[in-house]
């Protein structure tokens, strides 16, 4: 069985080296900022391929249980686990995945699902039951990253910078450096993000255009793409493409008019333009590493570009779908906008109801000069952590989350972005080429990842004035002080 699950990811490692072959050399698609050439690796006496994880292949853990805590949500878990009978082929993928890791580790998984509760609730009251009793029964969880970083839940937490943590090597192309180099502070960091967690993909915002509506409006598809390859595609070209495009058809039901943009009223429309403006939230001291609250240039800029987007999104022109009203129509995929603001996974709630073709573009820049594309992630995907106790064995956890995110670097992922992503949700092949340059430009801000225990910044001090209609307004003072709380803590707990 471990010799044919070994050759299987050999295979599936070859598909996806032919499939790089036959355009012109790249990158393998990847969140990390850190532009890593793809490698795979050598082979043994039997050709099969050999991932250099830095995983002894003598490990064997004897059969032990691996218990993982995962939300019961199939969005979520399935980014671990399969139900059971599950035959569709990214199912199949992560159920393959699983059984190679279990097979060459000597290991067994246990996974346990709990609701996630208001807020995050549910789940954060099994980590810290369970960390409590300090008895085991939880090894790693995958938690709600916005409610899943109070210091009250970090705390259950195992530093992964520890030296315990044998064969969890951080620097690998693997683990999203985004992510890390937000979520570090004091050489410590309690939660990571891997190519196993799909989720992070799926809720990238990104920008969908209706090819037949633009093309209408004599927008050509194209153009759109030479607008982002030559570094143009800006907030005020979408402001002017969408200009007076509201058709009023329906006096009793503003969903059956027609948009220049769809989008959603609450994180959608607003939390990935911070990261798309190249902007940030609070500033790192180069020298103490202290937190803080932006302030002079960097603070005017963002309130300028507040400024700029809150009478645009909130005008006629814009589409702004309350989730939750009852109304949830999908505008877009109706044909009725130009353009839509959601996140990548969500094209597959709507490919089957959308009939005319539709592409993807990143989000737009704030001007020209900004030196690249990007992007915000919603903050509802979920991050791993390990749990703190004395009955832990960290090095073999530490192989279980090295070889599970090593091994989906060279099957899961790949599959997910070629096959569900670029050529099943999409209907061009420049949109695909696109979604790479989507995925490099995530970002997070320290405010993102510690967002509770900083008093949810970009929530109260960004999303909630300008969809009102307000100029933002940063209390520095309360922000200032939250920020360094959270910086005294992970301070107190470096190198534990």
């Amino acid at each position: 069985m471990k010799r044919t699950l070994a050759l299987l990811l050999a295979v599936l490692m070859l598909i996806c080296s032919l499939a790089a072959c036959k355009k012109e050399p790249e990158k393998k698609p990847t969140v990390s900022n850190d532009e890593v050439e793809e490698s795979l690796g050598e082979t043994d006496e039997y050709g099969q391929t050999i991932i250099d994880n830095g995983i002894p292949a003598s490990l064997d853990y004897k059969g032990a249980a691996v218990n993982i805590l995962v939300r019961d949500h199939i969005s979520r878990y399935g980014d671990w686990v399969t139900d059971e009978g599950a035959d569709d082929p990214l199912s199949l993928e992560i159920y393959e995945r699983n059984e190679y890791v279990a097979e060459q580790l000597g290991i067994e998984f246990n996974f346990i699902k709990t609701p996630t509760g208001e807020n995050g609730a549910t789940i954060n009251s099994a980590i810290t039951n369970s960390w409590t009793a300090q008895m085991g029964g939880i090894d790693i969880v995958s938690n709600y990253q916005h409610f899943g970083t109070s210091a009250a839940i970090l705390n259950c937490y195992k530093n992964l910078y520890s030296e315990e943590f044998t064969y969890l090597n951080l620097e690998q192309p693997w683990w999203n450096q985004n992510f890390i180099s937000a979520a570090e502070a004091f050489n410590s960091i309690y939660l990571v993000v891997g190519d196993m967690n799909l989720a992070v993909y799926k809720t990238a915002f990104t920008m969908y255009f209706n090819q037949v509506q633009c093309e209408a409006r004599g927008i050509m598809a194209e153009d759109l793409y030479d607008l982002v390859l030559e570094g143009k595609w800006t907030i005020a070209q979408l402001m002017n493409y969408t200009k007076e495009t509201r058709s009023y058809l329906d006096e009793a039901e503003p969903l059956n008019d027609f948009y220049g943009l769809d989008t959603v009223w609450e994180s959608h429309a607003w939390d990935g333009w911070v990261a798309a403006f190249d902007m940030d939230l609070t500033y790192a001291d180069p020298d103490t590493g202290e937190h803080s609250l932006i302030t002079d240039s960097a603070m005017e800029r963002l309130v300028d570009a507040g400024d700029l987007l809150s009478p645009y999104l909130n005008s006629a022109d814009v589409c702004l779908r309350k989730v939750n009203s009852g109304e949830n129509t999908n505008v877009f995929a109706a044909g009725r906008a130009m353009f839509g603001l959601f996140s990548i996974g969500e094209a597959s709630g709507f490919k089957d109801q959308m009939t005319e073709a539709y592409g993807l573009l990143p989000m737009p820049k704030y001007i020209e000069e900004q030196d690249g594309y990007y992007g915000g992630v919603q903050d509802s995907h979920d991050a791993v952590s390990v749990l703190s106790h004395p009955k832990q064995n960290y090095e073999m956890i530490s192989a279980v989350l090295e070889m599970l995110n090593s091994t989906s670097y060279y099957s899961v992922r790949p599959y997910f972005i070629e096959t569900l992503v670029k050529f099943r949700y999409v209907k061009d092949s420049e949109s695909g080429q696109v979604i790479d340059m989507i995925l490099a430009g995530t970002r997070w801000d320290f405010s993102d990842i510690y967002a509770v225990a900083t008093g949810e910044i970009r929530n109260n001090m960004w999303r909630e004035p300008l969809k009102k209609g307000a100029a933002i307004n940063p209390n520095s003072t309360l922000y200032n002080a939250l920020l360094q709380t959270m910086d005294g803590w992970l301070a107190s707990k470096a190198g534990t």
